[in-house]
């Protein structure tokens, strides 16, 4: 199929046993896989639950997750396989039967159909017998348009059905395919659609009516997971198509102002495009690669040249990037040509007036003007990316210690959008997941951790001459440092007392101590951060305990635990207060709606900690359904309007709360072991005094650290 032409003897001759044979080949190679899945599914499970040390942990698990990752990516091709397969002999066999028939009617009519398909009139006609001749020629035509019909239909098909499984096998010859159709005809309304949005996309943006936006949108997310779409879409429309039609859009829909229709409209264009886009990037086909060459050539490059203030080509394609999963290498050939060019011409152009907001969706803020801020929503949503760029030290001495960000707008007040993007790109590079993927577990690795360690010693180092601190620049990424801080919390109390038996990590962050206890200070004083933080320290200090129960730990590791993890409620603690006292946020309502917040997100803390503990633990399930809920509700206080006695008497009712969620902890853990220690009451008492002595330690430590009053 595909390699020519489908003639009237190749359909009516076709030996579609062998297609039928081919069916079964592939119905019996994906019940093979069907029933391979479940060893394999038990194999990658067994390694996600074990604990992995020296070069297995680096190793060995990664190679067990590509291998599961590869095998189900297998299942998926041969299941689309089987599903085209079916569908061609079906389809190419009615069309032969169809055929057929109309053969075996000619003859009953007196129409002869030779072995090329040709139909003529048959028998023998007297000259005389004019009006039969006539008869005869008149059916003999009807059923060579019967013929070419069917023909024809097969030649579509064929088309269908070649294009089909050209998709499903990939450009690359070295991968599975991500290509999934159910069917022929799902295939071909993939190609349908492709062909109108290449149409669509290609034309005067300004001319598109509403519908036709809207019918943008829908496809866009419609064929967001499908690469042979996006590659199709992206090389239809050319590199240089995208970005005028973007510019194009964006210009003709800012140039009176948004409603709020159009601008979710607008939103889900861009990010069905991003996905689009991202995906097709990481086919390594010549088209792509030609298209990729393309779109960097625009990199500098004003899109309308008559216009003074025209967007450029970094600018639009940045605003792109704000979503899906753009290739690794060409992010950081991109990030690296951005620098190169902001090194030459500095960050002021992306300060420019011109009336045009490029990016819909996410922060308000944030119009599109600076493309690092693309560049970095594009990291923020590949890890690998990130790590590699921001690992850089100097990708990391610019773009977070030097580079001069511009406010979003030129009119804008804040530079908050960039500094906010910054920190989703610290959040991939660190944790190993994308910023806001809510469950994947979070990936080390001494690159990774190394990473962390900088981030801490960054900012939770030297203040300024005037006090503000480098947090204090950079306010907009405290939620994302906030998250990091937590999915790393056993680094942290570690830090403050290393435990021989306690779960940790192969790969841990060397941290200094003076530095750990400014981080967690200055990012305790931001609702966001603070309230990761809490979750990441309730939720470790109760793995932990559980842990050093079950696993030959003695009681004096317990009571050092319940002291580290009290001094860093404590730490946490006083910077709330401060915070309250200092900004005066109305009722304490942004912490309290922070920490409800972070209930369900404490999932994946719980799954990340437990998985250190050899035996599974005994408390991770009781953590997620009770503790920290409860944890939350009880901390939820009200500090509007306070003295600073009565502010820092809401301290002391946190320094409750902590011992109160230590002591319980001990309790279930104990239960549920065979306890060492003989009374469980008395002991429990001990862990409430040892974590009430670490909050006490770690409030007033901390100030003194920091010469704080």
């Amino acid at each position: 199929m595909g390699a020519g032409e489908i003639t009237f003897r190749g359909l009516y001759n076709a030996r579609l046993d062998l297609l039928g044979q081919v069916t079964d080949g592939w119905d019996e190679r994906v019940l093979r896989l069907d029933e391979s899945r479940e060893t394999a599914e038990s194999m990658v499970g067994q390694a996600r639950s074990a604990v992995w040390e020296g070069q297995n942990a680096a190793v060995t698990l990664p190679i067990i997750e590509t291998y599961y990752e590869e095998f189900l990516a297998a299942q998926r091709q041969a299941v689309t396989l089987r599903e085209l397969a079916r569908d061609a002999h079906a389809r190419l066999r009615a069309l032969h039967g169809e055929l057929s028939d109309i053969v075996e009617s000619a003859a009953s009519q007196g129409v002869h159909v030779n072995p090329l398909g040709l139909a003529t009139p048959g028998g023998e006609v007297s000259v005389q017998e004019e009006a039969a001749r006539e008869a005869g020629r008149a059916r003999a035509e009807e059923v060579q348009a019967q013929i070419d019909a069917v023909v024809r239909r097969a030649n579509e098909a064929d088309d269908v059905i070649a294009q089909a499984l050209r998709d499903a096998c990939g450009t690359d010859p070295d991968a599975f395919a991500g290509v999934t159709y159910d069917s022929l005809d799902e295939a071909a309304q993939a190609f349908e659609d492709a062909a109108w949005l290449t149409g669509a996309l290609s034309g005067p943006p300004a001319d598109l009516t509403a519908e036709e936006r809207e019918r943008i949108a829908q496809l866009l997310r419609r064929h967001g997971d499908d690469p042979a779409f996006a590659e199709r879409l992206a090389t239809g429309v050319g590199a240089e198509g995208i970005a005028d039609f973007w510019a194009g859009l964006t210009g003709a829909a800012s140039a009176g102002g948004v409603p709020d229709d159009e601008y979710a409209q607008m939103a889900a264009i861009q990010a069905g495009l991003g996905t689009v886009l991202g995906l097709a990037t990481h086919s390594e086909s010549r088209e792509m690669i030609a298209w990729e060459a393309e779109l960097m050539a625009l990199r500098d490059q004003p899109l309308d040249p008559a216009l003074p203030d025209s967007p450029h080509g970094f600018q639009v394609i940045s605003s792109l990037m704000h979503h899906g999963e753009w290739d690794d290498d060409l992010l950081i050939r991109y990030g690296d040509e951005l620098r190169r060019w902001e090194g030459e011409n500095g960050t002021g152009h992306w300060n420019s007036e011109y009336p045009v907001r490029l990016v819909y969706g996410g922060d308000p803020a944030d119009v599109g003007l600076d493309p690092a801020t693309g560049l970095m929503e594009a990291l923020g949503h590949n890890p690998d990316a990130a790590l590699t760029y921001l690992g850089d030290t100097g990708n990391w001495e610019y773009f977070v210690e030097q580079r001069d960000w511009p406010a979003a707008h030129a009119s804008a007040a804040t530079e908050g959008a960039g500094y906010a993007s910054l920190g989703h790109a610290m959040e991939a590079a660190t944790l190993g997941h994308a910023w806001d993927d809510p469950t994947t577990p979070t990936e080390r690795s001494p690159e990774r951790t190394d990473l962390f360690e900088r981030v801490v010693s960054y900012y939770g180092g030297e203040f300024d001459p005037d006090g503000t601190t480098r947090v204090d620049h950079h306010a907009a990424l405290t939620g994302s440092l906030g998250r990091i801080g937590a999915e790393y919390m056993p680094d942290i109390q570690a830090s403050m007392a290393y435990l021989e038996n306690a779960p940790l990590p192969e790969y841990r962050a060397t941290l200094d101590d003076r530095d750990v206890g400014a981080f967690l200070f200055l990012l305790g004083r931001d609702p966001d951060a603070y309230g990761s933080l809490v979750v990441g320290q309730e939720t470790y200090g109760a793995v932990a305990m559980d842990s050093l129960l079950g696993a030959g730990g003695s009681l004096d590791d317990v009571e050092n635990s319940a002291h580290a993890n009290g001094q860093i409620a404590g730490i946490l603690g006083s910077a709330r207060a401060d915070a309250v006292l200092d900004q005066g946020l109305a009722a304490d309502a942004e912490f309290n709606a922070s920490l409800a917040q972070r209930t369900e997100w404490a999932n994946r803390l719980i799954g990340d900690a437990a998985g250190l503990i050899p035996y599974g633990g005994t408390v991770a399930s009781w953590v997620a359904e009770d503790l920290i809920a409860e944890y939350s509700r009880s901390e939820e206080q009200n500090t509007s309007g306070t003295t600073t006695y009565e502010a820092y008497s809401q301290q002391n009712v946190g320094s409750g709360r902590a011992e109160d969620a230590a002591a319980a902890t001990f309790r279930m853990a104990a239960s549920a072991q065979e306890f060492p220690g003989g009374d469980v009451s008395t002991w429990s008492d001990t862990v409430r005094r040892a974590t009430a002595t670490g909050f006490s330690v770690g409030a007033t430590d901390i100030r003194i650290l920091l010469n704080m009053p």
